[in-house]
């Protein structure tokens, strides 16, 4: 049975310090619902998400760049039978990664404009065209510079299509700093990507537009060394140029 309660007769609580200032109240107690706002989730990723994922994989990742880049050897195996495919050499260009990456920075795109509350299907539409219109106009200039400049070379428009693509892999490694650290990270990370790739690509393309250096005339020599240079120092331009209409 439940007791008769009559408010009009308040309880008697002892003359203690404890009781001293406790007050009942009839109203039932409520939390407090927590204030959000559009920016929840890109506050959850800045506060805690990326300073964790940082610290726990960022100085290991770090050490196992810096092996990589004073052991690796930077040119791509070959067999009798001719270049060692992708899976098995680390060093041989592939379509997988630039794929994977094309397709990984249009998604993550979509995701920072739901972020910013501006999420439409007309963007994504938009960035797969500026994307995939850009690497194919940059393949199709590399060719016509190498036929211009008459360089005999054993690169393939495949390669070049690997080696251009690259840079969707730096500009995923962009969005995901500016979605940690907005446009601090995101100028840091895209100044540090772009020497990285420049780096990259001419270790690797060195091998291929200069086998050897003492086998041609120096005149020679120079067309492939503008042409090397062209290729790497137009990425850092690229990248900036298609991750521009993400940040604010």
């Amino acid at each position: 049975m439940c007791a008769y309660h009559n408010p009009a007769y308040p309880p008697n609580y002892p003359e203690t310090s404890y009781y001293a200032n406790f007050q009942p109240s009839s109203q039932e107690y409520v939390p407090a619902a927590p204030r959000t706002n559009g920016n929840t989730g890109m506050s959850f990723i800045q506060n805690q998400f990326i300073p964790d994922l940082a610290v726990r994989y960022g100085s290991a990742m770090f050490d196992e760049g810096a092996n990589f880049v004073h052991k690796n050897k930077w040119g791509v195996n070959y067999d009798p039978a001719g270049p060692v495919p992708p899976g098995d050499d680390i060093n041989a260009p592939d379509l997988y990664i630039p794929l994977m990456a094309t397709i990984t920075y249009i998604l993550l795109s979509g995701v920072i404009f739901g972020f910013q509350g501006r999420f439409s299907p007309e963007y994504l539409g938009i960035l797969s065209s500026e994307a995939f219109g850009w690497l194919l106009l940059e393949v199709l200039l590399s060719l016509f510079a190498i036929y211009i400049l008459n360089i005999q070379n054993n690169i393939s428009y495949l390669d070049i299509v690997a080696y251009c693509g690259y840079k969707f892999v730096s500009m995923i490694v962009v969005l995901i700093s500016y979605i940690g650290l907005d446009r601090p990270g995101y100028y840091f990370s895209l100044l540090y990507t772009s020497l990285a790739l420049a780096f990259f690509l001419i270790r690797s393309l060195k091998l291929k537009i200069l086998p050897h250096v003492e086998a041609y005339p120096s005149e020679c020599n120079k067309r492939r060394l503008y042409l090397l240079l062209l290729i790497a120092f137009t990425q850092p331009f690229l990248m900036w140029w298609l991750t521009r209409r993400v940040i604010l």
